[in-house]
């Protein structure tokens, strides 16, 4: 059971992910993602956003230079193939 600390830290944690992912990522279709929250402790807490590459595989958005993305994922992420740079 997580305490309310621990509880509003994995809120904190989880907004800001979402939010640092939707400014680099206006367009995102965000029904393809989701977040995943990681604690080690209550002031240990990190998040990610992923993305499902495949059934029972989930990818993080954070990686690869975005020119190494699959297609489908810069169709996901609202990019359409055009590098980074030039949106």
């Amino acid at each position: 059971m997580k305490s309310d600390a621990a509880k509003r830290k994995e809120d904190e944690v989880r907004k800001k992910a979402w939010n640092d992912f939707k400014l680099r990522y206006p367009n995102a279709d965000l029904s393809q993602f989701r977040d995943e929250i990681e604690m080690n402790g209550v002031n240990d807490v990190t998040g990610i956003v992923q993305i499902k590459e495949r059934p029972g595989y989930w990818s993080d958005v954070i990686g690869p230079d975005v020119k190494y993305f699959t297609e489908k994922k810069k169709k996901a992420l609202g990019i359409g193939g055009f590098p980074k740079e030039l949106i």
